[in-house]
């Protein structure tokens, strides 16, 4: 089924959507910032609370984790031994 929208309807439905869009957005504006009170410095309120006292940072004590190390056993020495001592691929 095929529709045909003419110019003249055309017309008329994007005539409606930007009345549909503007009545949407008529509120959307900037007065609600004129009645915003300015903002007040609060650094009065804090100066009757008394210092607080020095915090003494100690270094922490750093223990050496355990290491391991990788050792070769005989068994992978023999095997790399053979296979770098094989003359050819058919030997390996």
């Amino acid at each position: 089924m095929k529709t045909k929208i003419t110019r003249f309807s055309r017309r008329g439905i994007i005539f409606c959507s930007m009345l549909l869009l503007s009545a949407l957005l008529w509120n959307c504006d900037t007065q609600d910032l004129e009645f915003i009170d300015p903002y007040e410095f609060v650094n009065d309120e804090f100066d009757n609370i008394p210092d607080l006292p020095e915090v003494v940072d100690e270094d922490p004590v750093i223990v050496e984790p355990e290491v391991g190390t990788v050792e070769q056993s005989a068994e992978t020495q023999s095997l790399v031994n053979d296979i770098l001592n094989a003359g050819s691929t058919g030997e390996i």
